[in-house]
């Protein structure tokens, strides 16, 4: 319930900027052109990314765990299914042929932008996985024999700060991994560089751990 009332807020609040937006944009002589799609579409990723942080926030208030995080991962879908539905109005807006079919190119160009818009907010749906199954860093390492500690802090405390790091890369775009093995050196590659050590084979399940996820939300 929560969830879906998350998706009917932030569809209607979406419905509601798109209108004051074809309104202004009417006005100043700009509506039926390509900068009315890229003000919806970038109006959708605002809205999108402040729905998955919200709608993550509220869903962990009430519950944990796979089930919990595969009903978040449907809301989303939801809300980004409600704000695709925008795109032929936005489209025929910008393409100036109300109501009819409208201007191939400047379709085929909107879709484009919105698949883009919707792959990165699946990212972030798929980072916050972490946060509802998240394992104890005690159990899941397995550090090298004679490998340095560091005084003051237990051997393997640094996973949490690697998730948090590679989380951030792709949240921001610096890391687009192509395959596992391209998630997998950044692990290893951020392991390293912080002085920390661990098998190949942990970094390598929690690679593939995280690449699944990514998989699943394209």
């Amino acid at each position: 319930m929560v969830l879906q009332d998350a998706v009917i807020e932030y569809t209607a609040d979406l419905k509601g900027r798109l209108e004051a937006m074809y309104s202004d944009h009417a006005a100043k002589g700009r509506l039926h052109s390509g900068a009315t799609v890229r003000v919806a579409v970038r109006t959708m990723d605002e809205l999108a990314g402040s729905a998955v942080e919200q709608m993550s926030t509220k869903a962990l208030e009430i519950a944990g765990g796979s089930d919990a995080y595969s009903a978040f991962r449907t809301g989303v879908g939801e809300l980004l299914q409600s704000f695709r539905d925008e795109m032929p109005r936005a489209i025929r807006m910008a393409s100036g042929r109300m109501p009819n079919k409208p201007n191939p190119s400047i379709e085929r160009a909107s879709y484009e932008l919105f698949d883009q818009m919707e792959s990165k907010i699946g990212r972030k749906v798929a980072i916050a996985e972490f946060d509802f199954t998240k394992p104890s860093a005690a159990a899941a390492v397995t550090p090298i024999a004679h490998a340095k500690q560091k005084s003051g802090r237990p051997r393997g405390a640094f996973w949490d700060d690697m998730w948090a790091a590679i989380a951030f890369d792709l949240y921001e775009g610096n890391l687009d991994p192509h395959n596992q093995a391209d998630v997998e050196q950044a692990m290893l590659r951020w392991i390293e560089e912080n002085g920390h050590s661990a098998a190949v084979s942990t970094v390598r399940a929690r690679a593939r751990r995280l690449w699944d996820r990514i998989q699943l939300s394209t």
